[in-house]
């Protein structure tokens, strides 16, 4: 008899800093990148912790492009990072991928009414400058004074936008490139 066995495509690598030491506990997501938009539940593909030594795996994966995000959602310590076009074919899937997570830095500020009355619970879409979205889902909305602050995030540009039931969007630019 000859045993066939089928491994699952998977998207495995290790987290670690810029000095090369491994990053234990942090949060690892992946989601297809489809042409149509779908939304999150149709393009969630999975998440994780990392293990003690940085290694990470998400496997079970079909055909497809994939990007990942690596977040440090318990400390805050390191800036999120992102991977694009992973690309899984049959059963091939990306294997010793390493992703360097650098110092975190973070925006404070304040969500309010032009006469400057605080609009709590506001949600908060923080976009890379490449136009991404840095969590999968909104972490961050204002507090009942309209504060919020916007952790883990990496040297970059980004886009910061507030939408509120009842009120328009607004979009600020902030420049997180300098220390």
């Amino acid at each position: 008899d000859v045993e066939l066995i089928l491994e699952p495509a998977r998207i495995a690598g290790r987290a670690q800093d810029p000095e090369g030491k491994p990053l234990g506990a942090v949060w690892v997501t992946l989601e297809r990148v489809t042409t149509d938009g779908g939304g999150l539940l149709q393009n969630w593909q999975g998440e994780k912790y990392t293990a003690a030594d940085g290694t990470f795996a998400i496997g079970g994966l079909a055909d497809g492009t994939y990007r990942l995000r690596v977040l440090d959602m318990m400390n805050h310590a390191w800036g999120t990072e992102m991977v694009d076009d992973l690309v899984v074919s049959g059963s091939q899937g990306v294997e010793g991928l390493v992703v360097t997570l650098r110092s975190a830095r973070q925006v404070v500020g304040r969500v309010a009414r032009t006469d400057g009355t605080p609009i709590e619970q506001a949600n908060l879409r923080v976009l890379d400058s490449k136009g991404r979205d840095v969590a999968i889902l909104s972490f961050f909305t204002s507090g009942s004074d309209g504060t919020y602050a916007c952790a883990a995030l990496a040297a970059d540009v980004y886009t910061l936008v507030a939408e509120a039931t009842g009120y328009a969007p607004a979009a600020q630019s902030v420049d997180l490139t300098t220390a």
